[in-house]
């Protein structure tokens, strides 16, 4: 029951009252604090500070009433979200915060609970009788049994921090009365006396402060001598460099001065330096020694995916993924910066691509060293074939937040090795866009899952504030003849904010402005207007997921605005023909705009939508087949999987994916065909995927829980049908996905064994890939009828449906959708563009 007015009132005043009272607050988090905790801090405070829990719509509400009067509390209202609660103090900040984050208790773990620490179950005899040894490998946990009971082989972590625990886990944990966790408050920020900071500050001492003031003096007066701007930083430098250069000139010529002369002394008998050698040669002395004990670790192949024996059915283990990088597709090397010139941005010369993620993983190590390493991935291996004719800027976010004064020398390496350009966004802003808006409203609507759609203002108003810095970012690099490729639906409103950039607001329509002014009302983030049309520029856009029936697509609260954001395109490219076919007929619906089968009405122009499904570059897979380290691999699992046949499924661990469906139908088919029991074993590899996301969570727990009953139903001691593994490897595969390249890689990877594939009818690829067992996964029956045709397959006909897919595969490479793009978007350029969509022949169809 709510509170009654009279409550809130009295809420009210004692809010106020704590405010005027105290100058400092403590902002706390309180997740699995119980009474009796929560009692305990509340006595150990007392005398020293007063603990205030409350509603956090009542808080918000109790703070807003009071911003008249005391507008500095407005700086608390963005941290009034989750299970917090404050601590009010006018003790000494460190004090309080120690007695706060020391009241601690053991808890076991529960079900659900989101882990803080790593879990490790230690390698010892569990005392359990060896009826529950399914249990253990049902959690990947080895085992053997000793003297009549299960004793644990080795130290396995069972929970990784950040994620939620699984009931298997909570129940083995349980079991061995092992509480893993401690609970009690955190604190998130301290406001004080106006101002708000993070608790790091309260460890900063006096040494830091010196050696931060030191790094500034030391930042000023390198820049002082850049310029030659003398300060008093850079003035002891100024001399000591003017006396080298005098010196030098000195030992050049003639000409002489009293400490010229005895540098010169020295020069002319140089065994005036061996009074002090000893010392430093034998110092030098160790330094090869040391050197000598750093060896080259050698990477292990145990995390290498092969291909196993016999039949990859599903999902598919594959070799990585495709190795070309942006580096080698469109930037020089590193002492050639490659940053775009006027000669370059010319009719057909420069292309800007626009993705949500940087093709470059950033990483900071301890010592505050940033580090650069190229990302894998299709649309970097599409883009290699451009390298010679186009000049690529490439901007994305980095993937973390950066700080300000770290941000010019990731730049610099970004602009000078990758030709990339950073976004940064705050931590809040592109949490919510990613997870908040993209990932939990629009990838589960474009993958038919409306149910799990969760949708929030705050976060529509971060998806828009990240669209404007995107293009922000991008007006800096557009030039007049430039080509703008836009990938996917992170950025869907990016087209519309960059057509309104480069047409200049003069040349906009009263349509355009008024949809402008609505996606950036209420952010504090000013779209700049070019002051006159850069011409001649094209905007693509690429959608990497499905697009939805409008039915289904009608259910997004921002329709309209999402569909707009995208007509502002020259070019719309889709995987399918149903999915360009869906977008069209959204926009007829919902729009009430003219379509025809190669564009949509809009604005007086035309935008064209066409269809390019995207492939692999087959030659990377089947040259990595012959590395050393692979054939071992290989072998190593022809032993172990020897006379069974394997299924193998490789699947980020997403409920747009199918992995429980799968395993439903391998349990349906082990119990119509018993004759397979322990001739035929699923190797699951899940790939985590948003860990921290409770509808991932959740599915992971569904999947722990699934493969326990099937081992424990199906399997002995000596053997389990199913082998699951909960690991990183970049791999796809669906119940209704983009176009699952997964199963181009595969296909790659089989010409000696020439597998079978079952692929799902909601893939993308299913439209292509001629020669696979197409499968409603939701028909448990005839995922399970696939399974026994799969096994029973006739060589014959195995090896003509491989031929028909290794065709397909090999023609529509990577490259060849990178190209058709452009070349459609080039066409359009020169008013060339064909009419229609662009098509792709099905092989052997």
């Amino acid at each position: 029951m709510g509170a009654s007015r009279a409550d809130k009132e009295i809420y009210f005043e004692k809010l106020k009252e704590l405010l005027n009272k105290y100058p400092s607050i403590f902002l706390v988090n309180v997740d699995n604090v119980g009474s009796n905790q929560m009692h305990q801090i509340r006595v150990s405070l007392r005398g020293k500070g007063v603990v205030l829990m409350g509603k956090n719509t009542m808080v918000r509400r109790a703070l807003r009433s009071i911003l008249s009067e005391y507008p500095q509390f407005e700086k608390l209202l963005p941290y009034v979200r989750g299970n917090i609660g404050f601590v009010f103090t006018d003790n000494d900040l460190k004090d309080i915060r120690d007695l706060i984050v020391a009241n601690k208790v053991a808890a076991p773990a529960r079900a659900g609970a989101l882990a803080t620490v790593d879990v490790t179950v230690p390698a010892g005899n569990t005392g359990m009788e060896p009826g529950k040894t399914s249990f253990f490998q049902a959690l990947g946990i080895p085992t053997k049994i000793a003297r009549g009971t299960i004793e644990i082989v080795s130290d396995v972590r069972v929970v990784v921090a950040g994620t939620r625990v699984g009931p298997s886990e909570a129940t083995l944990l349980n079991m061995l009365n092992i509480s893993p966790f401690t609970y009690g408050m955190t604190v998130i920020q301290i406001f004080d006396s106006g101002n708000i900071f993070s608790p790091s500050v309260l460890d900063i001492d006096e040494q830091e402060l010196v050696d931060r003031f030191l790094s500034g003096i030391k930042t000023i007066a390198a820049i002082s001598l850049a310029l030659k701007y003398p300060t008093i930083a850079s003035v002891s430098h100024v001399l000591v460099n003017a006396y080298k250069n005098l010196l030098a000139l000195s030992l050049a010529t003639e000409y002489t001065f009293d400490g010229a002369e005895k540098v010169k002394e020295y020069l002319a008998n140089p065994e005036a330096f061996a009074v002090a050698a000893p010392v430093a040669t034998e110092a030098a002395s160790d330094a090869p020694k040391a050197e000598e004990k750093e060896e080259e670790k050698e990477e292990s192949d145990d995390d290498m995916p092969s291909d196993p024996d016999l039949l990859p059915i599903f999902c598919f283990w594959s070799l990585p993924p495709v190795f070309s990088s942006l580096l080698t597709a469109a930037a020089a090397p590193a002492s050639s910066p490659q940053l775009p010139s006027e000669d370059m941005a010319t009719e057909g010369g420069h292309l800007i691509v626009i993705s949500n993620r940087l093709p470059v993983t950033i990483s900071k190590d301890a010592q505050g060293e940033y580090h650069f390493k190229m990302s894998s991935g299709g649309l970097v291996s599409a883009l290699s074939g451009f390298k010679k004719s186009l000049n690529f800027t490439w901007i994305g976010w980095p993937g973390f937040f950066i700080p300000h004064k770290d941000r010019p020398i990731v730049d610099r390496r970004l602009r000078d090795e990758y030709s990339c350009q950073a976004v940064y966004l705050d931590d809040d802003v592109a949490d919510r866009h990613y997870n908040g808006f993209s990932n939990s409203i629009l990838w589960p609507l474009f993958h038919y899952h409306p149910g799990e759609m969760n949708f929030d203002e705050e976060n529509w108003l971060a998806y828009r504030q990240a669209n404007m810095q995107f293009a922000d970012a991008v007006r800096h690099h557009i030039k007049p003849g430039s080509m703008v490729w836009v990938q996917d639906y992170h950025l869907m409103l990016l087209p519309m904010l960059l057509r309104g950039m480069i047409d200049g607001r003069d040349n906009l329509g009263e349509l355009t402005l008024d949809e402008l002014s609505k996606i950036t009302e209420g952010i504090p983030f000013e779209l700049t207007m070019a002051s006159k049309r850069i011409p001649n520029v094209k905007i693509g856009y690429f959608l990497h997921t499905p697009f939805p029936s409008s039915e289904i697509y009608r259910i997004l609260p921002v329709r309209r605005e999402i569909l707009l954001g995208v007509l502002y395109c020259d070019l719309i490219g889709f995987h399918t023909y149903d999915y360009a076919r869906h977008f069209l007929s959204s926009c007829t619906r919902i729009l009430n705009l003219p379509t025809m089968p190669n564009g949509v009405e809009f604005e007086g122009r035309l935008a064209h939508v066409g269809t390019f499904p995207i492939g692999i570059e087959p030659s990377t897979f089947i040259d990595n087949l012959q590395k050393p380290g692979v054939i071992d691999r290989i072998a190593q699992l022809e032993q172990r999987f020897s006379g069974v046949k394997v299924i193998v499924g490789v699947d980020r661990l997403d409920y747009i994916k199918g992995v429980p469906q799968k395993l439903h139908a391998l349990e349906l088919f082990l119990t119509q065909h018993p004759e397979w029991i322990g001739k035929v074993v699923m190797v699951q590899l899940a790939v985590p995927s948003r860990q921290d996301v409770e509808e991932y969570q959740n599915l992971r727990s569904t999947v722990n829980e699934l493969v326990g009953r099937i081992n424990g139903r199906f399997g002995t001691v000596e053997f389990m049908p199913i082998h699951f593994m909960h690991k990183s490897l970049n791999f796809d595969e669906l119940t209704r996905d983009g176009m699952n390249l997964v199963s181009y890689e595969y296909i790659a990877c089989q010409q000696a064994r020439q597998g079978v594939m079952i692929l799902s009818e909601f893939a993308g690829a299913a439209q292509s890939l001629n020669g696979s067992i197409v499968v409603n996964p939701w028909d448990s029956q005839q995922v399970a009828d696939a399974i026994h045709e799969a096994v029973t397959i006739d060589p014959a006909t195995r090896a003509e449906n491989h031929r028909k897919l290794f065709k397909y595969v090999n023609k529509y490479s990577a490259a060849f959708w990178g190209s058709s793009f452009i070349r459609e978007m080039s066409k359009i350029r020169q008013g060339e563009s064909e009419e229609g969509v662009v098509e792709v022949e099905a092989v052997d169809n």
